[in-house]
């Protein structure tokens, strides 16, 4: 387990009433030994989710989930395990440091004293702003009421050389403490100690169990930085935490979240009304941020500046949050620089209706890349198009590619079939681009030596290929020798070949032929990479006899008789195998195996047959 020992897992699941902490997220109903409730993990109007203290775990009828209190703590509060476990032990007052390791332990309570630190300069930084008047009018000039003061903590930091060092050195903490904590510092010119924060707001940074991690800190004069952060620390990792995370107005369960890029841009969201609004630690999201968003939401809006900055951090935060199954959207504010200022300018009802008219993914990028071109341009219109489709080739929906297509045809005035003939040019340059890929990294591409001497294999291996590999090499080599014969044979065998490999070069073998009528390996390199000349180059027979048409049909219908017959046989060592079962399932799926072998069998008695013909 790493930081505990094994039997942390079953102390907590012991001494944690799991229905009293389940019926403090949803209403829990006595039904016979257990409890009863709505799930929280799936929308339903009756009743399915059942909790047993005897059993000490919690099962929904109706989606299957299910788990233990530890299980259900990780998906509400959004923890992995060890922060579960911690979560549970904080809050139902049970001690594990037990269980913990021993070099684990030295660092533990070095972290749980610098909570402590964090939770007592918080407390001394909200009291300072309670005398301090005008950096309370500061924050009633900005529109923050004395409420969501006191609900976000925030606070100041006095003018003061080492103030705050001061008071944690009179309540008892030590120098190592203070420092291990990152709250103060040591002067590299006297090597005193100095208070980290100085004449600055404070904003507490909380994590998802609610610890008081760090501080962000706003500059209330020319003083630079504009914002500082608490620096890195075993217990506040800047790429992990997302400010807004552990307070209670993020914890809605609407699927969609607002992603902000500063700490008053959430404060002000939330002050009216809004939830599930995060802040990064930096000016653009990291992996582990986009994962945790990720795993609790399905949709995400950006609402960064829309100045350089903020678009160039979204710009590098598309491609983190693309991997994942998330619906992503950006606000374009106008006559604002951020939300927070468009909330004070126009208030809440025009910000929601934004909302409402936020871009997705493909045409925020085409506004993007439309700037500064000027369409009167030939050279600029002919970017715009290439980089469009570009674009195309990133979405999944064939509708989508058409609407947007048209979009593109319609901007540029270019016909909407020249612009989906050129997507289709590039969707198969990048299918072979990222075959290539594939190949390149399981073959060490770069090494020519090995690729000419693979050309040697083939023939001297070829007598050890299964026939289809052998038949599939001898259409390759035909394709290789004659455009006819390779458009002939492309379109027969549906654009690919059972071998990858083979496949491959077929593909890289209609980019070339899409270029020229004839494969010259000398001339080649003009209309092709090296490498790919390289990579087709083994295929090449100069020793080949010529073929004709009726040879042609002869190894094509060879070669799917041969694929029919390895189905075939598949298909009745698996009939053997399901004959020694004598259940009902194994039955049925027998019968239907059986019925698929006869298809098999007439199909490949047709090829046979009309190989006699030919």
């Amino acid at each position: 387990m790493g930081k505990y020992k094994n039997e942390v897992k079953e102390y907590i699941i012991d001494n944690v009433d799991i229905e009293r902490e389940i019926s403090g997220y949803m209403n829990l109903k006595r039904v016979g030994s257990s409890v009863k409730g709505l799930c929280p993990f799936h929308g339903e109007k009756t009743p399915s989710f059942c909790v047993s203290s005897s059993w000490q775990n919690y099962h929904c009828f109706g989606c299957s989930e299910h788990g233990n209190v530890i299980d259900f703590i990780m998906q509400m509060e959004n923890l992995d395990f060890i922060s579960a476990i911690e979560h549970l032990a904080q809050t139902n007052g049970l001690d594990i440091t037990k269980f913990l390791n021993e070099k684990e332990y030295k660092v533990d309570k070095r972290i749980k004293k610098s909570y402590e630190i964090n939770i007592f300069a918080a407390k001394y930084f909200r009291e300072k702003l309670k005398s301090n008047q005008s950096v309370k009018e500061y924050l009633s000039d900005r529109k923050i009421s004395p409420e969501t003061v006191i609900k976000f903590g925030i606070g100041y930091a006095p003018d003061a050389w080492d103030e705050l060092y001061m008071v944690l050195k009179k309540a008892g903490y030590t120098d190592d403490e203070l420092l291990y904590s990152k709250i103060v510092k040591v002067s590299d010119k006297n090597g005193k100690i100095y208070d980290t924060f100085r004449n600055r707001l404070i904003i507490p940074i909380l994590d998802n169990r609610k610890r008081v991690v760090g501080f962000g800190a706003r500059s209330l004069g020319d003083e630079k930085p504009k914002y500082l952060n608490s620096s890195e620390s075993e217990f506040f990792k800047k790429s992990k935490i997302l400010y807004g995370q552990g307070f209670d107005f993020n914890k809605s369960r609407l699927d969609e979240c607002i992603l902000v890029e500063g700490y008053m841009d959430v404060i002000k969201l939330s002050q009216v009304g809004f939830t599930n609004i995060f802040a990064s630690m930096g000016t653009s999201l990291t992996e582990e941020q986009a994962y945790e968003l990720s795993k609790k939401y399905k949709k995400l809006i950006f609402a960064y500046d829309m100045d350089l900055a903020g678009r160039n951090a979204i710009d590098r935060s598309l491609p983190i949050l693309e991997k994942y199954d998330i619906d992503i959207r950006v606000l374009e504010l106008t006559n604002a620089k951020d939300p927070d200022e468009y909330i004070s300018k126009f208030g809440r009802d025009m910000f929601v209706k934004r909302l409402e008219d936020t871009i997705d993914v493909y045409h925020y990028n085409v506004t993007r890349l439309r700037q500064g071109l000027d369409f009167k341009n030939a050279s600029d219109k002919r970017t715009y198009i290439d980089l469009a489709v570009d674009l195309l080739l990133k979405l999944d929906s064939k509708v989508d590619v058409q609407l947007y297509a048209q979009e593109i045809s319609n901007d540029s005035g270019i016909r909407y079939e020249t612009i989906m003939e050129f997507y289709q040019e590039k969707s198969v340059q990048q299918e072979i681009e990222q075959q290539e890929s594939e190949l390149n990294r399981s073959l060490n591409r770069t090494d020519y030596n090995k690729v000419n001497q693979e050309k040697t294999d083939i023939k001297q291996n070829a007598t050890n290929m299964s026939k289809i590999d052998r038949l599939e090499l001898k259409l390759l080599q035909i394709a290789v020798s004659s455009k006819d014969m390779f458009n002939n044979i492309f379109d027969s065998v549906g654009g690919e070949f059972l071998n990858p490999k083979f496949s491959l070069a077929l593909l890289t073998l209609k980019e070339y032929y899409s270029k020229v009528d004839n494969f010259d390996v000398n001339s080649a390199v003009e209309y092709m990479e090296l490498k790919k000349v390289v990579f087709l180059e083994q295929y090449l027979d100069e020793n080949i006899d010529e073929i004709d048409e009726i040879i042609l049909s002869k190894l094509l219908i060879k070669r799917e008789k041969e694929i029919c017959l390895n189905d075939i046989n598949i298909l009745t060592r698996e009939l053997k195998e399901l004959s020694a079962y004598k259940d009902k399932e194994s039955k049925v799926q027998s019968r239907l195996k059986l019925s698929e072998l006869m298809e098999l069998r007439k199909k490949h008695n047709t090829f046979e047959e009309a190989e006699k013909l030919i």
